[in-house]
């Protein structure tokens, strides 16, 4: 990776707009924009810095281009940043062919929402930030004739990349990874996916992360065959996850969720997670 590149990464890790890992960090600033224009390194004499980019490369239901601020450091000028980062990033959407655009706002730059909405952005949905106060975990036994796998190259993507579509139909700001990057994310996962199957068919997947050096460990997807309703697999899913990262060392557990989303927000109730914060996305037309 050029020094440059390196650099990038390594500011967003140490000051984070946004709770994704240091491998979607690489992804976004690396594959998903259309270049180096699509990255926007920006600081102002007041000490503020921006790095966000334009996602524009991945596939989207609701054909959307999304600016994803990744690292900050506050200081005089970050208003003038963030205005500048969206105008650059609205003007070169115009240039490309989706239909929405969309920028999210975590909650260190939720001060900062009157310079979208000056820019013709309205709030659309919010996601939930969600935590254990420990890494205690009620087991839920798997139904009879279910089993669980870890994740091997010989179990290919094609049905994977199904579920995934699948169980995320419809959900606002999902980005869905091409199947080429979906296997380097398998691979490289730690600790190991977890399947789900109902004899040969694949029903459930579980993907974690971590423990980091806090002892978080990340409930990082949780995808049931839509189909399978009724048979509380969502509680399934998600104790495996939570055994695999209390076996892995983790300390407490976190993921993220729609606010919307009533019954997955009580599943997660159910297994110990209390909200930490809400990150709210804002939504205009590209051509609006």
């Amino acid at each position: 990776m050029p020094q440059a590149a390196a650099e990038l990464v390594t500011f967003c890790l140490e000051h984070p707009a946004t709770s994704i890992s240091e491998p979607d960090v690489r992804l976004v600033l690396e594959r998903l924009t259309r270049g180096p224009e699509g990255v926007f390194d920006l600081a102002s004499p007041g000490g503020a810095r921006l790095v966000a980019a334009l996602i524009e490369l991945a596939e989207s239901d609701d054909d959307m281009a999304e600016l994803i601020p990744l690292g900050v450091r506050g200081g005089d000028g970050l208003e003038g940043l963030l205005g500048e980062a969206v105008d650059r990033a609205l003007a070169l959407a115009r240039t490309g062919t989706r239909r929405l655009f969309r920028v999210p706002l975590g909650p260190c730059l939720a001060e900062q929402r009157p310079v979208l909405e000056a820019r013709g952005l309205g709030a659309a949905f919010s996601s939930t930030s969600m935590a254990t106060p420990d890494a205690r975990w009620a087991p839920t036994p798997t139904p009879d004739g279910l089993v669980f796998e870890d994740w091997r190259a010989d179990h290919g993507t094609s049905a994977i990349h199904a579920l995934v579509r699948a169980a995320f139909a419809g959900n606002p700001g999902v980005i869905h990874l091409p199947e080429e990057e979906l296997v380097q994310r398998l691979a490289s996962s730690v600790p190991k996916p977890r399947l789900l199957f109902d004899g040969a068919v694949l029903v459930g997947l579980s993907r974690t992360r971590g423990p980091e050096a806090d002892g978080v460990g990340t409930v990082q997807m949780i995808a049931r065959d839509p189909r399978a309703r009724g048979r509380r697999l969502g509680d399934v899913l998600l104790s495996e996850a939570q055994r695999v990262l209390a076996e892995a060392g983790a300390t407490r557990f976190a993921l993220e969720v729609l606010t919307d989303n009533t019954s997955a927000l009580a599943l997660y109730r159910r297994h110990g997670f209390e909200v930490v914060s809400v990150e709210t996305t804002f939504q205009r037309g590209v051509h609006g």
